[in-house]
């Protein structure tokens, strides 16, 4: 192992450059993502299991369309973004702490040619640093569940105008919580920073669609580590995990979160 590999094992910042890097490589990880049967377009990788009806109630529950504005916080390489800007017309601002998750988002959205709707910077979920009540729309996937609950709640209430809506997909522990920033319900939270919630639903089988991806991983792990180097075990890791933990019971449980700022 390399003093990179190791910094990227401790550092969130080192570990998601590394994978967002090696993405950006990786024909093998596409197939992968291909094989979970979302039936997403094939310029849209996600680093995250997700289909085309996922972004779809994104969109329909966000409500926005041309001449409205979106942030998506923790936008990873921008796919989803870019895909709601081009169904929606809206303009979208994506943030992630990872700069080259940001340098990929910024690649795809001149190349899907909204280049002039789509902005990616580096920040932090939790103090992104942009203008209160800029955004007609807040919308976030797999992410804030990493993040202080309450820290992250006030941005995102601070961002959006009043009326305006959010969608996030995070996960909820349903045990005694094994990571700090996990909470057993995200309703007490979003309440305490003014946003209203309107629907609060598990999202059904996602599990079992993250097993398929993690053995799709596992069945090309040598394509992998030739596209991706060592940035491939961290993704290999991650999956040999996850198949070793299907048949203990659920820790955590995705909820798809939909709020409007009072």
């Amino acid at each position: 192992m390399t003093k990179d590999d190791e910094h990227a094992e401790t550092d969130p910042v080192a570990h998601y450059n590394a994978i967002y890097s090696g993405l950006s490589r990786s024909r093998s990880y596409a197939d992968a993502i291909l094989a979970c049967g979302g039936e997403l377009p094939t310029w849209l990788v996600p680093f995250s299991v997700l289909g085309l009806r996922d972004l779809e109630r994104f969109a329909r529950e966000l409500r926005v369309g041309a001449g409205d504005s979106v942030v998506d916080l923790a936008c990873g390489a921008g796919g989803p973004s870019v895909w709601v800007a081009e169904r929606t017309g809206a303009s979208v601002t994506g943030v992630d702490f990872a700069d080259a998750a940001i340098v990929a988002a910024r690649t795809l959205a001149e190349e899907r040619g909204v280049f002039h709707r789509a902005n990616f910077v580096v920040g932090d979920a939790a103090a992104t640093g942009l203008a209160d009540g800029a955004f007609d729309g807040l919308m976030s996937i797999d992410a804030i569940m990493f993040v202080e609950p309450g820290a992250v709640a006030r941005e995102m209430a601070r961002l959006v105008r009043p009326g305006g809506r959010l969608v996030v997909r995070a996960a909820e522990s349903v045990v005694e919580p094994f990571l700090p920033t996990l909470v057993r319900d995200y309703r007490p939270t979003f309440e305490a920073a003014g946003l209203g919630v309107e629907a609060y639903e598990e999202v059904a089988a996602l599990w079992e669609r993250e097993l398929v991806l993690y053995r799709a991983l596992l069945d090309r792990a040598d394509d992998l580590r030739a596209e991706m180097g060592s940035a491939a075990e961290l993704l290999l890791e991650e999956a040999a995990h996850g198949v070793a933990m299907a048949e203990q019971p659920r820790r955590v449980r995705m909820r798809l979160i939909v709020a409007v700022k009072s």
